[in-house]
């Protein structure tokens, strides 16, 4: 059941394109966030490692 007349499978065309649609699905927008906190927590997991082996921390 649609939560929203925009959900709704007749009247959604009436408020926009399939297209803008998908750039706004659930799932494409939670594949967008899962990738942006996978290389974020890369980042954090990498840096310790990175200043052990250089020996210098970055500036503060």
């Amino acid at each position: 059941m649609s939560a929203h007349i925009i959900d709704s499978a007749f009247f959604a065309d009436f408020f926009g394109s399939s297209e803008m649609r998908a750039v706004f699905d659930d799932r494409n927008l939670l594949q967008k966030w899962r990738s942006y906190w996978r290389a974020w927590l890369g980042t954090i997991a990498i840096r310790p490692w990175r200043e052990e082996r250089t020996g210098s921390k970055p500036c503060r």
